[in-house]
């Protein structure tokens, strides 16, 4: 979640001289990413096929890597909490399958998997080495720019969504290495040069393919019920700062109270900082504690989210 502005104070509410008031926060939630694959709080590996060639294999590494990164950036993940791993090519074997990529997911341990197949390389253009006007060392005075047209294919497996399925992503770009010479190398060996440092060139492609994949922001509102008194201000202040252990702790003493209605406010703080977390299952739990105890006006509001 992200703040969009500074929370604002909105006494919306007032059942009764001493009833409750709501607080109202703006806040930028993480939704589902562009391709549609829900990945927010799950466990995450990344496969690369490697079929045998050195120049494929590095290209598809590069990507599986780049892929991996931006992920782990545009989640909040750590460093490396995406397990990567390559996986020697099996022609007989059907990767697309729901029981291959099944299999892989049991094996590592994780609630998404992600294959990278083979990647098919058109032909390959270099132009002609052309003296670069900064100075540079006699092997590296010329340079030659190379495209090389190329197409992936990419396979996702969510062992938690309930379509059960594998989906297929494809697409095709063009790589473009810079090779720097001394002006006098063969068009076969500045090809060969191309293909050695086509790595770098596709950590940028497997960071770009993971933009389809990195969470969209949505603007929604939330409102916390409070009491005209300091522990009530309190719980407020800390939610506003988003301290939810803070503000939790708090309410979770409320729910001692002997009055109803504050048991009930109490109990739907909680379901609704729950939600901003990303536990459905325990907001679910205590809003239904809430409503248990007095039917707020807010609780549908905040049901019809979890649902």
């Amino acid at each position: 979640m992200r703040r969009l502005s500074f929370l604002s104070l909105a006494v919306c509410l007032a059942f009764s001289a001493c009833g409750p008031s709501r607080y109202v926060m703006d806040l930028e939630m993480r939704t589902v990413s562009k391709s549609g694959v829900d990945l927010n709080g799950k466990l995450i590996s990344v496969i690369y096929l490697d079929d045998g060639r050195p120049e494929n294999t590095a290209f598809s590494r590069g990507m599986a890597s780049g892929f991996a990164s931006s992920l782990e950036k545009d989640y909040g993940m750590p460093e490396g909490a995406i397990g990567l791993y390559s996986m020697p090519l099996d022609k007989g074997s059907d990767y697309a399958s729901r029981d291959s990529l099944f299999n892989i997911l049991m094996d590592t341990g994780v609630d998404v998997v992600f294959m990278f197949d083979t990647v098919r390389f058109g032909s390959m253009t270099v132009s002609a080495p052309a003296k670069i006007a900064s100075k540079a060392s006699a092997d590296s005075a010329y340079l030659s720019t190379c495209s090389i047209p190329f197409s992936m294919k990419l396979f996702c497996y969510d062992g938690m969504n309930q379509a059960d399925k594998v989906r297929s992503f494809t697409g095709s770009s063009n790589a473009s290495p810079d090779i720097y010479s001394d002006g006098n190398q063969s068009r076969d060996a500045l090809r060969q040069k191309a293909f050695a440092v086509l790595e770098t060139e596709a950590v940028s492609s497997g960071n770009t393919i993971s933009e389809s994949f990195s969470p969209q922001w949505k603007t929604e509102q939330f409102s916390f019920m409070y009491f005209e008194n300091e522990t009530w201000y309190s719980a407020i202040e800390k939610a506003a700062n988003f301290d939810w252990k803070g503000a939790t702790e708090i309410w979770i003493g409320m729910m001692s109270s002997n009055d109803p209605l504050k048991r009930s406010c109490a109990a739907y703080n909680i379901a609704t900082v729950c939600h901003i977390v990303g536990n459905d299952f325990l907001a679910r739990e205590w809003l239904d504690r809430s409503d248990a105890e007095n039917q707020l006006d807010a609780s549908a509001t905040l049901r019809k989210r979890l649902k």
